[in-house]
C-alpha cells in the first residue's frame, strides 16, 4: 500500500523457513506434520498470519521438490533397467 503515492523501495520480506538448513527444516516439518492441523491452528495463534503462511509455503514447496525428485529418478532408473534389458535380449 503506498501512501501519497510514494513508491515503496522495500524488496518483498524472505520467508525463513527457506533459508533454514535441511536438518532445520526437516525437524519443523516433523513436528508440523505429525501434530497436523493442531500445529498450524497453534502456529497462526501464536506467531501470526504472515508466519504460518510462509510455513505452508515452504511445505508445499518442498513436497512438490521431492516428488520431482522421485519423479526424474524414476524415469532414470526405469531407462536405465530397459537400456540394459533390451541389450541383453539383443
Amino acid at each position: 500500500m503506498h501512501i501519497d503515492g510514494e513508491q515503496s523501495t522495500r524488496s518483498p520480506r524472505p520467508n525463513p523457513f527457506l533459508e533454514m538448513r535441511f536438518v532445520e527444516f526437516f525437524l519443523v516439518q516433523l513436528i508440523t506434520l505429525a501434530f497436523f492441523p493442531a500445529s498450524l491452528v497453534i502456529c497462526w495463534m501464536v506467531f501470526g498470519a504472515q508466519t504460518t503462511r510462509d510455513l505452508i509455503h515452504a511445505l508445499v514447496r518442498d513436497w512438490l521438490q521431492t516428488c520431482l525428485i522421485v519423479v526424474v529418478l524414476g524415469l532414470t532408473v526405469m531407462g536405465t533397467v530397459l537400456w540394459w534389458v533390451s541389450t541383453w535380449f539383443a
